[in-house]
């Protein structure tokens, strides 16, 4: 554990900076979560209407 306040500030402002970095990443995780998820809805829409169409087609 640092032992000054310098040390103290320093041991501060690096955690402050990792945390953001975190966020940063987990907020482009989650970006990117939301593309698969629009991605995987539009593959089954697409689905859903073929099937309607062979049945109709039955």
């Amino acid at each position: 554990m640092p032992e000054n306040i310098e040390e103290r500030v320093a041991y501060v402002e690096s955690w402050g900076s990792d945390q953001a970095q975190s966020q940063n990443e987990l907020c482009e995780m989650i970006h990117q979560l939301g593309q698969r998820v629009e991605h995987l809805d539009q593959k089954v829409d697409r689905f859903r209407e073929d099937l309607d169409a062979r049945i109709t087609n039955l």
